[in-house]
């Protein structure tokens, strides 16, 4: 870059961190957006600004503590470099130079003082904010003030759907009643998911739920199956001649049979069967070739009639059936809209007798509280608190974010001027090519609805970077040569400040082997897993990764595998992948199995609690004795369950081993006495041991460790261990440190390991031993690698086409949804509903790009590109890049 750009880069990144100005940044990945944030927040301390007027939001709890962990570098640098660094740092931060002199001490202090003060900048996410909100709550709301978040989201979600079930009991014993139509015409699974999806929009659709009915016209599911079928019995008196006529032409037709049945005794309950067999699969027209040529020379000049008056009584059913078809859907709708109230009376209800509520519920609850009778109180303490508001990633704010945001700042908004001189400054900073997470209910257009709002009523400025500090100068020329002509993709040409030297590979496709014996023989049931032809591809995929990753560590100085990042889109895809490369030697750590519970040796110590409670389990007895804690042998148990066999009456085998105890220990082996002897003693200790210092005593009075060394490498001992300290931190947590019930502790591992959703038992191993991360997408976002590895860029996308969805339209402000309805695969589409999902597709299309320009981003230095043979006829992102990479086989030579 030259001396002029960089200048020009420098006195933007000056101007953005004036804290009394506002702006709305947009930059691309890797340009140092939290850097900026930060610099922002650093200036206005050094310059008097009070640490708890800052407000920095974000939307995962690692990237504030990314935020905070930066911000404490910072004022560390300032309390302990040299002058001259010092004044050069407040310098580049857009400190007058005649204010230098009286910041510099200020500076110098800063780190002590917010390090042992009370005083502290609001880091937090989205959800700590609106806690925050909810522990403003007058004495009038009292009661938002003590919700919580619930520790299982799904399992929230369960209760409150068992609790709505509660409401039905009585209409699920009348077949008649709406809510069995509904049952019986999408499924009790599609009802709970259209029920529960509405919670996470609750803020934008809560107008139109209780207080709008959408069709004035509307109809029950019973009168409209009663209209249908007067609708059918009509038309079967209308074209009774007609299907007469057609039967008398198609009796003389072979394979015939079926369809002139049903004209012989044409009803309403046979018009579905004559469609399945007269029209197409869509039942849009007559079915393709349902005329023959050689029916037409049965029927001779008749033909062309015959032909004629089928197309036009196929036609005229197309209508009827459609006709019906969407009376059905509109009574759908309307049944579903009408058990949504009931649902949410019911998630009300379990929210506010139970205390707790899921990530929505607290959103929801903010903005009640925020804009209900009392919002005054709250905001006017909202006012007192913030003067600097900055919010990172703004490309993935929903419309019911911003909703709640722009609902406070318009209090600030004095006349059509805009807002006050005293109002806070905001800081906004985002990519729209980075907005991921549609599913949540980000929009990239909130972005710029949001920009556009900033500009006119806070004056802020506008800011655009697409100057890189991550990437090499060969992954910014590969993505420019990429997505520059991406019509779906808003991208300008990139630009880089990283001048280390990179290079971009891409591996060849892992075909598909021809082995027809291998094709037509049956799966093994036992050993071959779901899937496996799959699977099996995606292991030769892995072997090739690690392969070129080796060549690569070889090639590259102070190199280890934490340097490497392997990003797929299907988490199943990386579990193939991490099972090659630990066959190579090669240490990983994947979030394919993130779940705590899922670790063998958890299993072990949680069988080891369960056995603890209740001894009379055979299974949790085998599991514990063979564990690491004791390590019995397989000869040792036989020789214990032959000694059960030949007792008198049927008992545990714990019980039989303690009755050998007693009455001869020298035909027991050591091990056995041994363990006796331990659970006995682990029995006594629990009547008087918390959990968590149960779990640690384990750990340290066994040889758990020892035998976990020996039977373990060096890379899985060392991820064993990581597992059972973050297990007994887990136990810390969930208690609270209280004396806690060992039932009460298992109850939620229970629960836990069937919701798989706790964030406390989510595993990463991130910086504690040399390994490479594999993960999804969606996972690495905000983070970057030395070398990343796209790995199954063919994947097919895994979009759900039979399940139920909602479609809905947004006001102008992107604020309210003002149009919704449902949608599953076939149904009859009217404009509005064909316009909304078009741009859902259009949104679909742009997030596959961003999502692949998120992949690509993550790389500082090497990128590298892999996919396995898919047959499929959409462009793959692997057929993407192929048109600006070339072919790399590291097993060729170069």
């Amino acid at each position: 870059m030259d001396k002029i750009s960089k200048e020009n880069q420098l006195l933007s990144s000056i101007k953005a961190c004036n804290p009394n100005l506002s702006f709305v940044v947009e930059a691309c990945a890797g340009s140092g957006k939290t850097w900026l944030i930060c610099s922002r927040i650093l200036r206005f301390l050094v310059e008097g600004g009070r640490p708890s007027a800052v407000l920095a939001l974000t939307f995962t709890n690692k990237a504030a503590s990314e935020m905070q962990n930066r911000l404490n570098q910072f004022l560390f640098f300032l309390a302990t470099e040299p002058d001259e660094k010092v004044l050069g740092m407040l310098l580049s931060l857009g400190v007058d130079k005649t204010e230098i002199e009286s910041a510099f001490p200020k500076a110098r202090s800063l780190y002590e003082s917010i390090l042992v003060g009370v005083d502290q900048p609001n880091i937090c996410t989205f959800h700590s904010w609106y806690s925050g909100i909810l522990r403003m709550s007058p004495l009038q709301l009292g009661i938002y003030s003590h919700i919580g978040l619930a520790s299982s989201p799904k399992e929230f979600q369960d209760k409150v759907w068992r609790m709505f079930l509660e409401t039905q009991k009585i209409n699920a014993i009348n077949e008649d009643s709406e809510f069995m139509l509904l049952v019986d015409s999408i499924g009790l699974l599609s009802i709970k998911t259209a029920l529960c999806s509405l919670m996470s929009i609750r803020v934008e659709i809560e107008n139109i739920v209780k207080n709008k009915n959408l069709d004035s016209k509307k109809e029950s599911i019973k009168q409209s199956i009663e209209t249908c079928h007067s609708k059918k019995k009509m038309w079967c008196v209308k074209n009774f001649n007609e299907a007469n006529f057609l039967f008398h032409c198609y009796k003389v037709i072979e394979n015939r049979e079926m369809f002139t049945e049903l004209l012989l005794d044409i009803k309403p309950d046979s018009l579905i069967n004559i469609a399945e067999i007269l029209l197409r699969k869509d039942r849009t027209s007559l079915a393709y070739q349902f005329i023959r040529k050689k029916d037409e020379i049965i029927w001779g000049e008749k033909g062309g009639e015959i032909k004629q008056r089928t197309t036009i009584f196929a036609n005229s059913l197309v209508v009827l059936l459609n006709e019906c078809q969407i009376l059905m859907q509109k009574a759908r709708d309307s049944v579903l809209f009408d058990l949504s109230k009931i649902f949410f009376s019911c998630l009300d209800e379990y929210v506010f007798e139970k205390q707790e509520t899921d990530y929505s519920g607290l959103e929801y609850l903010a903005w009640k509280n925020i804009s209900g009778e009392y919002g005054a109180y709250v905001q006017s303490r909202l006012d007192f608190k913030y003067d600097q508001i900055l919010i990172d990633e703004f490309q993935d704010t929903s419309s019911s974010q911003w909703k709640i945001l722009k609902h406070w700042l318009n209090s600030y908004i004095i006349s059509e001027l805009g807002a006050d001189s005293s109002s806070p400054k905001l800081f906004v900073v985002g990519d729209p090519k980075q907005s991921i997470y549609r599913f949540r209910g980000a929009d990239p257009k909130v972005f710029y609805k949001a920009r556009e709002w900033l500009e006119k009523k806070f004056y802020a400025g506008k800011l655009e970077t697409d100057k890189t500090r991550r990437c090499s100068k060969e992954i910014v020329k590969f993505m420019n040569d990429l997505f520059m002509n991406q019509e779906s993709f808003s991208y300008r040409k990139h630009d880089g400040f990283n001048n280390i030297k990179g290079k971009v590979y891409r591996l060849p496709t892992v075909k598909k082997q021809n082995n027809a014996f291998n094709d037509s023989k049956d799966r093994n049931w036992l050993f071959d897993p779901l899937g496996g032809k799959e699977s099996e591809l995606w292991k030769i995929e892995g072997t090739q990764i690690g392969e070129a990753l080796i060549k690569i560590k070889t090639s590259l100085k102070d190199f280890s595998w934490s340097d490497v990042r392997i990003l797929v889109r299907s988490r199943i895809h990386s579990k193939d992948i991490s099972e090659s490369l630990t066959k190579l030697g090669i240490p990983n750590t994947s979030d394919s199995n993130l779940n705590l519970l899922e670790q063998q040796e958890i299993i072990d110590l949680v069988s080891l609690l369960r056995f603890l409670i209740d001894d009379t389990s055979d299974y949790d007895f085998v599991i514990v004795a063979k564990s690491n804690v004791f390590g019995i042998q397989d000869e040792e148990l036989v020789w214990l369950k032959n000694v059960c066999n030949h007792q008198k009456t049927k008992i545990s085998l714990w019980k039989s081993l303690n009755i050998s105890v007693d009455e001869d220990l020298n035909t027991i082996s050591k091990n056995l006495v041994n363990f006796s002897e331990s659970i006995k003693v682990f029995k006594e200790k629990l009547e008087f041991m918390p959990v968590h210092d149960f779990l640690q005593y384990i750990v340290s009075s066994t040889s758990l460790v020892e035998k976990l060394k020996i039977h373990l490498d060096r890379y899985r001992f060392s991820k064993a261990i990581s597992n059972i300290e973050k297990f007994i931190e887990f136990s810390l947590d969930l208690d609270f440190g209280k004396f806690p019930s060992l039932a009460k502790f298992l109850q939620q591992v229970s629960q836990a390991a069937e919701f798989k959703d706790s964030e406390g038992l989510k595993v990463e191993h991130v910086d504690e031993f040399e390994a490479i991360s594999l993960q999804t997408l969606h996972s690495a976002k905000g983070l970057e690698s030395r070398v990343v590895v796209l790995a199954g860029m063919s994947d097919l996308e895994n979009y759900d086409k039979e399940g139920i969805k909602w479609v809905y339209s947004f006001d102008q402000e992107l604020e309210s949804i003002v149009e919704m309805s449902t949608f599953r695969s076939g149904d009859l589409l009217d404009k509005k509903q064909e316009q909304i999902l078009d741009y859902e597709k259009k949104l679909m299309e742009e997030e596959k790009l961003n999502l692949l320009y998120v992949g690509v981003t993550r790389a500082k230095e090497i990128l590298v590109l892999s996919a396995v043979e898919h047959k499929q006829s959409k462009e793959s992102w692997y057929d993407l890049v192929a048109d600006c990479s070339e072919e790399f086989d590291f097993k060729a030579k170069h």
